[in-house]
């Protein structure tokens, strides 16, 4: 019999899950004390396999995610599929990725050498407005990695450009003809391939951006603080560097390259025009992007929502949120454009002697509004009110 009163701890061998204490140490609390300390362990053991567990899932996730992502970056640039496009000049190198807009770090070079002919001395490659002052290809070898980083950032989110004002430009001739109309017929445009190869072409009218020099302004300030950490050269010229940006015909429209005359209305209300034509909302998509020489051009789709959700339906919408940057063009209660190349002539921080490529792409933004085949022969065309009210003359504001 065991005393209540008295205790040997004598003491315990602790063997696997059990716990053995001598006969003559067994009392009450030594029992109790045993089933602690066995439960203790088991605790214990419990937490290292959960810990162990855990740090094979969060491994093994993480490791998946990355392959993931490679597969999905590897995969993403290998769809890209070039089609051969129609120029309108009938003689220039068009290609077209439907349905995508293609970004200047998702550019491959390779893609250059398709622009080259008997009138091409020199490629122009797509450098964005954040590396063209430095050597290209650029390599991250710089002193001060913190400014790199920053600028790698800064490039990632893109100028943004409200887009408040669109315009249709043209020659003074073909605005008249327009304003007597009532209209905007459109052209042919093709757009993509069929599975049987055959062209798809479709009728749009064409209308792009406009912006004023105070836009231009904050182009070359923005570029301004991201681009000085760099300018540690006493010959460098800020003002010289800075003038290469916010050039390019997206920016400054030339009158011999587009016609002088133009037609510019807010976005919202050409967009409430041309919805009126179908008694609903329009809707817009990703048309694709259109390559050219000189130029990389990122076409949005207008259109009604029944051929949204018909001839068009395979285009993916445009996104309809300012909070990714991972978008050329999106609108939501605004519209914001994020162009990274907004110049054509390179002009290199003195320390980078590098004197080729002298020229860039230069990108745009184009917004198509479709006329579609089942308007009436003779009302196909966008009507939109007070045209005389709203042509504008380029060369008068040059």
């Amino acid at each position: 019999m065991y005393s209540l009163r008295t205790y040997d701890f004598a003491p315990a061998v602790i063997v696997g899950r059990a716990c053995v204490l001598p006969a003559s140490s067994r009392g009450p609390r030594v029992v109790l004390l045993c089933h602690l300390v066995e439960a203790l362990l088991s605790l214990v053991k419990c937490l290292l396999f959960a810990i162990i567990v855990s740090s094979v899932l969060v491994t093994g996730v993480a490791s998946a995610s990355r392959k993931v992502s490679l597969m999905n970056k590897m995969a993403e640039q290998s769809e890209v599929q070039w089609l051969n496009g129609q120029a309108k000049d009938g003689r220039s190198v068009e290609k077209i990725c439907p349905k995508r807009h293609i970004r200047q770090n998702q550019w491959q070079s390779k893609w250059n050498k398709t622009y080259l002919n008997y009138w091409s001395e020199h490629c122009y490659d797509y450098i964005s407005d954040y590396e063209c002052v430095f050597n290209h290809p650029v390599y991250p070898y710089f002193d001060d990695r913190r400014s790199w980083n920053t600028l790698q950032q800064f490039k990632h989110q893109g100028t943004e450009m409200r887009i408040t004002n669109l315009a249709h430009f043209t020659r003074p001739e073909y605005a008249e003809a327009i304003i007597e109309s009532g209209g905007f017929v459109g052209d042919f445009k093709k757009i993509n391939k069929d599975a049987q190869g055959d062209d798809i072409l479709a009728k749009f009218s064409w209308w792009s951006p406009v912006f004023t020099e105070n836009d231009n302004i904050r182009v070359r300030d923005t570029l301004e603080d991201i681009l000085k950490p760099f300018m540690i050269d006493r010959r460098d010229s800020l003002n010289t560097l800075m003038a290469q940006f916010a050039t390019s015909y997206a920016f400054r429209p030339d009158p011999e390259r587009y016609g002088s005359s133009y037609f510019k209305y807010d976005i919202d209300e050409l967009c409430d025009h041309y919805a009126k034509h179908f008694k609903g909302e329009v809707q817009f998509k990703v048309l694709g992007t259109f390559g050219y020489k000189q130029e990389v051009m990122h076409a949005v789709l207008v259109c009604s929502q029944a051929n949204a959700a018909g001839m068009f339906r395979a285009y993916p919408n445009l996104p309809l949120s300012s909070e990714s940057t991972e978008d050329v063009v999106s609108g939501w209660g605004f519209w914001i454009w994020r162009p990274q190349a907004t110049g054509t002539e390179i002009t290199r921080l003195c320390r980078y002697w590098q004197p080729y490529p002298m020229y860039r792409r230069w990108e745009n933004v184009a917004f198509a509004f479709h006329i579609p085949d089942e308007w009436a022969e003779n009302d196909k065309r966008m009507v939109i009110p007070e045209l005389r009210h709203h042509i504008h003359d380029l060369e008068e504001e040059h």
